[in-house]
């Protein structure tokens, strides 16, 4: 399979492996595109193939754009051997909203959280840790939503997610994306406010955080008795933020390729 467009998500084929196993890089905002990953992509070693999603600015309807991105994904998930998901903040919380991925045969879940809960401490969480009020920035998209307001809002608010030494690296990551504005407005109006864990996942599973995420800390996951089970580990990454592998690449890296490899090995050993 290669390029693959359907009514709300871009399935793009980013490097064609010689595995029969698959890395698809669904990125949150939700809006940006699979660009966010790049540093990450680009310092992997791996067989596998690997995929990229992105996310159509189209005409839908409001009310069910969720249940209809729920029915995209689970269709394109099917199409591929052996996917493992890679997701990032919204795009975590959206799988974990599922009621099941039958497709899946691997997991990560970077910088996520269990239910909106987190939401409600955010701004004094936000303002505690940073000193930055983005307040006047978030109204000005809100006055005129588009593409180019959002990609103007996601990067007046780096401050939030990424380290001060890291803001400059942030940028250029971001400066990689497109944006997609109605996924994020849609998110706040439909998604966020009823937003709560569904999806226990009984595959390998990788939670991955960034020790200074002041958005999604990692004491969302590490509180949570859910997800104690074998089959799931976590790794917290020192000195990173809510784009982890932005200010410490090998860190997450290391921790990435790790549980990776033990999840290709157990695709590809025969079982006895």
């Amino acid at each position: 399979m290669k390029d693959y467009t359907m009514s709300l998500l871009k399935f793009e084929l980013i490097r064609k492996g010689t595995t029969q196993s698959s890395l698809i890089f669904f990125p949150g905002g939700p809006g940006l595109s699979w660009h966010c990953f790049e540093a990450l992509i680009n310092s992997l070693e791996t067989d596998c193939s690997i995929y990229g999603i992105t996310y159509n600015q189209v005409s839908c309807n409001e009310s069910t754009y969720f249940n209809e991105q729920a029915f995209e994904l689970t269709l394109l998930l099917q199409t591929i051997p052996n996917p493992i998901l890679v997701t990032h903040s919204f795009s975590s919380m959206f799988v974990l909203s599922l009621r099941r991925l039958p497709s899946l045969k691997g997991l990560v879940l970077i910088s996520p959280a269990v239910d909106n809960s987190y939401l409600f401490e955010l701004p004094q969480r936000l303002k505690t840790y940073t000193k930055f009020d983005g307040t006047q920035i978030a109204a000005n998209f809100w006055i005129n939503p588009s593409d180019t307001s959002y990609a103007e809002y996601f990067k007046g608010l780096l401050p939030f997610y990424f380290r001060p030494d890291y803001i400059e690296d942030g940028l250029i990551m971001l400066d990689q994306c497109d944006f997609t504005h109605l996924p994020y407005v849609l998110c706040t109006q439909h998604f966020y406010p009823t937003f709560t864990q569904s999806y226990t996942p009984e595959i390998p599973t990788l939670i991955i955080s960034g020790d200074d995420d002041y958005i999604c800390p990692p004491s969302l996951f590490k509180d949570s008795l859910i997800f104690k089970g074998n089959n799931i580990q976590m790794a917290i990454i020192p000195d990173a933020g809510h784009f982890p592998w932005v200010d410490s690449l090998d860190s997450t890296l290391t921790a990435f390729s790790v549980w990776h490899e033990t999840i290709i090995r157990s695709l590809t050993t025969p079982s006895q």
